[in-house]
Protein backbone atom coordinates (compact mmCIF):
# COMPACT_ATOMS: atom_id res chain seq x y z
CA UNK A 1 0.00 0.00 0.00
CA UNK A 2 2.48 2.97 0.90
CA UNK A 3 4.75 1.70 -2.29
CA UNK A 4 1.55 2.69 -4.14
CA UNK A 5 0.69 5.75 -2.57
CA UNK A 6 4.76 7.00 -3.09
CA UNK A 7 4.42 5.99 -6.71
CA UNK A 8 1.12 8.21 -7.13
CA UNK A 9 3.31 10.90 -5.28
CA UNK A 10 6.14 10.42 -7.32
CA UNK A 11 8.42 9.20 -4.71
CA UNK A 12 11.01 7.13 -5.69
CA UNK A 13 11.24 3.86 -3.43
CA UNK A 14 14.36 1.00 -3.55
CA UNK A 15 13.83 -2.14 -5.31
CA UNK A 16 13.63 -4.06 -1.93
CA UNK A 17 12.19 -7.48 -2.06
CA UNK A 18 8.20 -7.80 0.29
CA UNK A 19 8.25 -9.79 3.50
CA UNK A 20 6.76 -13.38 3.40
CA UNK A 21 3.97 -15.05 5.58
CA UNK A 22 5.55 -18.14 4.77
CA UNK A 23 6.89 -18.58 8.85
CA UNK A 24 10.01 -19.01 7.33
CA UNK A 25 13.29 -16.74 9.09
CA UNK A 26 14.58 -14.83 6.53
CA UNK A 27 15.78 -11.30 5.61
CA UNK A 28 13.38 -8.98 4.45
CA UNK A 29 14.50 -5.47 2.48
CA UNK A 30 11.49 -3.28 2.68
CA UNK A 31 10.66 -0.82 0.23
CA UNK A 32 9.28 1.90 1.69
CA UNK A 33 9.97 1.26 5.79
CA UNK A 34 12.96 1.75 7.33
CA UNK A 35 15.46 -2.26 7.96
CA UNK A 36 15.41 -2.94 11.51
CA UNK A 37 18.45 -5.06 12.37
CA UNK A 38 19.00 -7.34 15.08
CA UNK A 39 21.18 -4.44 16.52
CA UNK A 40 18.01 -2.28 16.47
CA UNK A 41 15.90 -4.86 18.34
CA UNK A 42 18.87 -6.02 20.76
CA UNK A 43 19.18 -2.53 21.97
CA UNK A 44 15.46 -1.79 22.04
CA UNK A 45 14.96 -5.25 24.11
CA UNK A 46 18.38 -4.09 27.10
CA UNK A 47 16.63 -0.40 27.14
CA UNK A 48 12.82 -1.96 27.62
CA UNK A 49 14.59 -4.24 30.09
CA UNK A 50 16.47 -1.94 32.11
CA UNK A 51 13.86 -0.18 34.73
CA UNK A 52 12.64 -3.69 35.87
CA UNK A 53 16.42 -5.06 36.44
CA UNK A 54 17.07 -2.10 38.46
CA UNK A 55 14.33 -1.89 40.52
CA UNK A 56 14.95 -5.50 41.44
CA UNK A 57 18.19 -4.30 42.32
CA UNK A 58 16.99 -1.16 44.48
CA UNK A 59 14.16 -3.56 46.54
CA UNK A 60 14.90 -7.34 46.02
CA UNK A 61 12.14 -9.67 47.19
CA UNK A 62 10.70 -12.60 45.68
CA UNK A 63 7.55 -10.29 44.10
CA UNK A 64 10.08 -7.98 42.35
CA UNK A 65 12.07 -11.22 41.13
CA UNK A 66 9.12 -12.63 39.11
CA UNK A 67 7.58 -9.20 37.95
CA UNK A 68 11.21 -8.91 36.49
CA UNK A 69 11.39 -11.92 35.11
CA UNK A 70 8.20 -11.62 33.51
CA UNK A 71 8.98 -8.36 32.16
CA UNK A 72 12.69 -9.51 30.84
CA UNK A 73 10.61 -12.26 29.14
CA UNK A 74 8.16 -10.25 27.68
CA UNK A 75 10.01 -7.41 26.65
CA UNK A 76 12.41 -9.85 24.42
CA UNK A 77 8.97 -11.34 22.66
CA UNK A 78 7.86 -7.61 22.51
CA UNK A 79 11.58 -6.05 20.55
CA UNK A 80 13.80 -9.46 19.90
CA UNK A 81 14.99 -10.45 16.53
CA UNK A 82 12.37 -12.36 14.48
CA UNK A 83 10.14 -13.64 17.90
CA UNK A 84 7.74 -16.70 16.83
CA UNK A 85 4.44 -16.26 18.00
CA UNK A 86 4.72 -19.39 20.32
CA UNK A 87 7.81 -17.08 22.07
CA UNK A 88 4.72 -15.69 24.37
CA UNK A 89 4.63 -19.25 26.24
CA UNK A 90 7.68 -18.57 27.59
CA UNK A 91 6.57 -15.42 29.74
CA UNK A 92 3.27 -17.47 31.31
CA UNK A 93 5.96 -19.29 33.57
CA UNK A 94 6.83 -16.70 36.00
CA UNK A 95 3.58 -14.66 35.21
CA UNK A 96 1.28 -17.59 36.39
CA UNK A 97 3.72 -18.09 39.66
CA UNK A 98 2.84 -14.23 40.28
CA UNK A 99 -0.40 -14.48 39.45
CA UNK A 100 -0.92 -17.32 42.77
CA UNK A 101 0.56 -15.37 44.64
CA UNK A 102 -1.38 -12.20 44.40
CA UNK A 103 -5.24 -11.08 43.28
CA UNK A 104 -4.38 -8.41 41.13
CA UNK A 105 -1.21 -10.49 38.80
CA UNK A 106 -3.90 -13.30 38.73
CA UNK A 107 -6.63 -11.53 36.66
CA UNK A 108 -3.81 -9.78 34.80
CA UNK A 109 -2.26 -13.02 34.20
CA UNK A 110 -5.48 -14.68 33.03
CA UNK A 111 -6.67 -11.45 30.80
CA UNK A 112 -3.07 -12.21 29.61
CA UNK A 113 -3.38 -15.55 28.79
CA UNK A 114 -6.88 -15.11 26.91
CA UNK A 115 -4.94 -12.62 24.86
CA UNK A 116 -1.44 -14.63 24.51
CA UNK A 117 -3.54 -17.99 23.41
CA UNK A 118 -5.90 -16.25 21.12
CA UNK A 119 -3.02 -15.06 19.30
CA UNK A 120 -1.56 -18.66 18.96
CA UNK A 121 -4.93 -19.24 16.57
CA UNK A 122 -3.57 -18.33 13.17
CA UNK A 123 -1.22 -21.30 13.92
CA UNK A 124 -3.95 -23.58 13.39
CA UNK A 125 -5.06 -22.71 9.94
CA UNK A 126 -6.89 -25.45 8.21
CA UNK A 127 -10.57 -25.57 8.37
CA UNK A 128 -11.11 -29.25 10.49
CA UNK A 129 -8.84 -27.41 13.09
CA UNK A 130 -10.95 -24.69 13.98
CA UNK A 131 -12.84 -26.77 16.35
CA UNK A 132 -10.32 -28.11 17.92
CA UNK A 133 -8.73 -24.76 19.15
CA UNK A 134 -11.95 -23.18 19.45
CA UNK A 135 -13.11 -26.22 22.52
CA UNK A 136 -9.65 -26.21 23.82
CA UNK A 137 -9.13 -21.86 24.13
CA UNK A 138 -12.42 -22.67 25.89
CA UNK A 139 -11.92 -25.15 28.24
CA UNK A 140 -8.75 -24.46 29.02
CA UNK A 141 -9.79 -20.68 30.31
CA UNK A 142 -13.04 -22.01 31.93
CA UNK A 143 -11.05 -24.08 33.77
CA UNK A 144 -8.56 -21.22 34.77
CA UNK A 145 -11.04 -18.57 35.91
CA UNK A 146 -13.03 -21.00 37.60
CA UNK A 147 -9.93 -21.85 39.82
CA UNK A 148 -8.55 -18.17 39.91
CA UNK A 149 -12.44 -17.75 41.65
CA UNK A 150 -11.92 -20.50 44.34
CA UNK A 151 -8.34 -19.05 45.36
CA UNK A 152 -9.63 -15.28 45.16
CA UNK A 153 -13.43 -14.96 45.62
CA UNK A 154 -13.50 -11.30 44.72
CA UNK A 155 -11.38 -12.05 41.18
CA UNK A 156 -12.41 -9.50 38.82
CA UNK A 157 -11.53 -7.90 35.30
CA UNK A 158 -11.26 -4.60 35.02
CA UNK A 159 -14.07 -2.63 32.65
CA UNK A 160 -11.28 -2.27 30.10
CA UNK A 161 -10.37 -5.03 30.40
CA UNK A 162 -13.78 -7.01 29.88
CA UNK A 163 -14.45 -4.81 27.14
CA UNK A 164 -11.54 -6.13 24.82
CA UNK A 165 -12.54 -9.33 26.40
CA UNK A 166 -15.78 -9.33 24.71
CA UNK A 167 -14.59 -7.77 21.43
CA UNK A 168 -12.72 -11.26 20.86
CA UNK A 169 -15.54 -13.22 19.47
CA UNK A 170 -16.44 -10.18 16.96
CA UNK A 171 -12.62 -10.19 15.83
CA UNK A 172 -13.29 -14.27 15.65
CA UNK A 173 -15.80 -14.37 13.74
CA UNK A 174 -14.52 -11.34 11.12
CA UNK A 175 -11.34 -12.75 10.54
CA UNK A 176 -12.56 -16.77 10.37
CA UNK A 177 -15.55 -16.40 8.44
CA UNK A 178 -16.16 -12.59 7.20
CA UNK A 179 -12.51 -12.55 5.66
CA UNK A 180 -12.00 -15.39 4.26
CA UNK A 181 -14.99 -15.91 2.86
CA UNK A 182 -15.76 -12.62 1.21
CA UNK A 183 -12.11 -11.26 0.74
CA UNK A 184 -9.93 -14.73 0.06
CA UNK A 185 -8.00 -12.65 -2.40
CA UNK A 186 -5.92 -11.25 0.88
CA UNK A 187 -4.73 -13.88 2.33
CA UNK A 188 -2.13 -11.68 4.74
CA UNK A 189 -5.59 -9.59 6.26
CA UNK A 190 -6.85 -12.29 8.67
CA UNK A 191 -3.37 -12.57 10.44
CA UNK A 192 -2.68 -8.75 10.17
CA UNK A 193 -6.10 -8.17 11.89
CA UNK A 194 -5.04 -11.01 14.88
CA UNK A 195 -1.97 -9.11 14.99
CA UNK A 196 -3.12 -5.39 15.70
CA UNK A 197 -6.03 -7.20 18.04
CA UNK A 198 -3.93 -9.01 19.95
CA UNK A 199 -1.02 -6.29 20.21
CA UNK A 200 -3.34 -4.22 21.81
CA UNK A 201 -3.53 -6.78 24.58
CA UNK A 202 -0.27 -7.31 24.97
CA UNK A 203 1.33 -4.03 25.06
CA UNK A 204 -1.71 -2.95 27.63
CA UNK A 205 -0.06 -5.67 29.87
CA UNK A 206 3.11 -4.76 29.44
CA UNK A 207 2.57 -1.34 31.10
CA UNK A 208 0.06 -2.29 33.66
CA UNK A 209 2.80 -4.56 34.36
CA UNK A 210 5.60 -2.18 34.53
CA UNK A 211 3.03 0.45 36.55
CA UNK A 212 2.36 -2.06 39.15
CA UNK A 213 6.16 -2.65 39.35
CA UNK A 214 6.87 0.92 40.18
CA UNK A 215 3.53 1.34 42.41
CA UNK A 216 3.34 -1.84 44.82
CA UNK A 217 4.33 -1.63 47.96
CA UNK A 218 3.24 -4.70 50.38
CA UNK A 219 3.10 -6.73 47.86
CA UNK A 220 6.19 -6.45 46.54
CA UNK A 221 8.22 -6.46 50.28
CA UNK A 222 8.17 -10.10 50.11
Amino acid sequence: LLAKVSSVLGITISAGSHASTSGLVQISEFKVLPPVTAAHCAGLTLLAMTPALVRLFHAPSTSSFLRAVTLCAFSSFLFGYHVHEKAVLVLFVPFAVLGLREKSMGELYLFMSLTGTYSLFPLLFQLQELPVKVVIFVLLHVTMATASRDLHPDFSFTPLEKAYLAGLLPHFILVEIILPFFLPRFQFLPLMVYSLYTAIGFIYTYVKLYVDLFTCRNACAY
